[in-house]
């Protein structure tokens, strides 16, 4: 009976540290060419925290970052992919971008930055 009690203890924990190892991750950044001209298109993947909303900041320099967008957390709760375009010059050396992950309790952490390629190098 000791060994059954045991198996089922070290499931649980196992259970417990995978559930909190799913953050949320920014997966991709690209350039992308629309209608109205170049942008800048990012995705990441929503993990199990508690947020509340995302904020898109971009830099030139990695140093001082704007705000350049809000994305909302969609209705459903399965969805877990979002993405994000912003117009970007043709001549734009690359910038770097940003995600901020504002919780349910107003606190905001950085997901750590990632630079586009500069589109005149495509």
């Amino acid at each position: 009976m000791k060994t059954l009690f045991i198996s089922l203890t070290l499931t649980l924990v196992c259970f417990v540290v995978s559930a909190q190892e799913q953050k949320t991750s920014f997966e991709n950044i690209a350039v992308v060419t629309t209608s109205a001209g170049m942008a800048a298109q990012l995705s990441w993947k929503k993990g199990t925290e508690n947020i509340s909303y995302f904020i898109v900041e971009r830099s030139m320099d990695g140093i001082d970052y704007k705000q350049c967008g809000i994305v909302f957390l969609s209705e459903d709760p399965e969805f877990n992919e979002y993405k994000f375009r912003d117009k970007i010059a043709a001549n734009t050396s690359g910038l770097l971008y940003r995600i901020g992950i504002v919780t349910e309790q107003k606190r905001l952490f950085y997901l750590p930055a990632k630079k586009i390629i500069a589109p005149e190098n495509l």
